[in-house]
């Protein structure tokens, strides 16, 4: 009866038969089919997460979690707010999972660096300290403890990978270190965790253009992987640079105009709280007094190298200038309040976009009904979407 579209629930009243669950299921199907120009709670449109959202704000937003609404909302909605994760199947899983490699070499750089930074090796370049042996002996003892921690199938492939690993590390110490003494920098704080309210006085706070009622008990927080600085003679400030090592493959995109589309947001955030740091050292009078100045903050991939027929060979990194920063900062904020709105007020819609590269590879596409073309039409037209398709379409024009 109800494929020939004939409310059949009189029938099974008479019957005795529970007709609420199939009243519920039809709505349910009639709103899912139809091509009504409002998205719906089926299609992301949650409304109130109230309780979820008091218990987050204060906690911190995290800025590769506001990525994910960059580029998915539902798939921020299934990640952070429901707590989903996908299920692997170990038989078709690495040898090493590439987030663990990422940890890795990460680890192995936060210990070479912290070692250095406490014998005061870029200060005084002491000659019992041998960089190159000390990576050697840092990434044996990382290596070790990992093979502690997991399960490593393939004994003989491990090993090969380890010389692998071992082999990119050298080369991009050698690099770093060679960058470091032309540039005059020093790494300062190595993996320094900050935390960034809305609310606050001191430099590094969010511009008084992103505030709303409720900012002050939202926070963000990160782990800034290394922060670099050094004084400038004539004018005694404190310039710095921001760095976010990467273990994967560089992408082809401008990292300016995913910054502002909300797509790769490490980099803005980390140097606001670097900013913040920075200042709070000089409060604290661990570092002179003097104003911060940005240089770069860079992403660089340990294990990418540049084309070495362009010239010399390097490592690979994508970076925001100061200068690029000071005008893309407003754009970043704007970017942040609008993600934030959406958030409060339950609204996560599949992805209104056309770029289906980035479906694939997602862990939640067997729940997603991308393709379903009702949805396709509520998509293009819920007037609740037009500031986030305007985000994630903007163009970067510089005067």
């Amino acid at each position: 009866m109800a494929f020939d579209r004939i409310n059949p629930t009189g029938f099974m009243k008479v019957l005795g038969m529970e007709h609420e669950a199939f009243d519920r299921a039809q709505r349910a199907s009639h709103s899912l089919e139809g091509y009504h120009p409002t998205l719906t709670a089926y299609d992301g449109i949650v409304g109130d997460v109230s309780l979820w959202w008091n218990r987050q704000a204060p906690r911190g937003f995290s800025p590769t979690a506001l990525e994910i609404f960059g580029n998915c909302p539902f798939q921020f909605f299934i990640k952070k707010v429901l707590g989903l994760e996908s299920l692997e199947e170990p038989e078709y899983g690495e040898m090493i999972a590439a987030m663990d490699v990422g940890n890795l070499c990460h680890n192995i750089l936060r210990d070479f660096h912290q070692y250095l930074i406490r014998g005061k090796y870029f200060i005084t370049r002491p000659p019992e300290i041998n960089p190159e042996g000390l990576l050697h002996r840092v990434a044996q003892e990382n290596f070790h403890d990992m093979e502690l921690r997991l399960p490593i199938p393939y004994p003989i492939l491990w090993e090969t990978t380890k010389e692998e690993i071992l082999i990119q590390l050298k080369r991009f110490v050698v690099w770093d270190m060679l960058h470091l003494e032309q540039t005059g920098y020093v790494p300062t704080y190595i993996e320094k965790g900050v935390r960034l309210p809305l609310a606050g006085d001191s430099p590094g706070h969010v511009p008084t253009f992103c505030m709303e009622e409720e900012a002050p008990s939202i926070t963000f927080k990160g782990k800034i992987d290394r922060i670099d600085i050094k004084w400038e003679k004539d004018s005694n400030d404190i310039c710095f640079r921001v760095i976010d090592y990467k273990s994967g493959k560089a992408p082809q995109e401008n990292l300016l105009k995913s910054a502002i589309r909300g797509q790769k947001l490490q980099l803005p955030f980390y140097i606001v709280m670097a900013e913040r740091l920075l200042s709070e050292e000089i409060n604290r009078k661990h570092l002179h007094q003097g104003a911060t100045k940005l240089e770069e903050a860079a992403f660089l991939y340990l294990l990418q190298n540049t084309d070495p027929g362009a010239g010399q060979e390097g490592i690979l990194g994508k970076s925001i200038k100061g200068d690029e920063w000071e005008k893309i900062e407003k754009h970043f904020w704007e970017t942040v309040k609008a993600f934030l709105h959406d958030i409060r007020n339950g609204i996560f819609p599949i992805s209104p976009t056309e770029d289906l590269q980035k479906c694939a590879w997602c862990d939640f596409s067997t729940a997603c009904r991308r393709g379903f073309q009702p949805l396709q039409f509520r998509l293009e037209r819920d007037s609740r979407l037009e500031k986030y398709r305007e985000i994630i379409t903007k163009n970067i024009k510089w005067k």
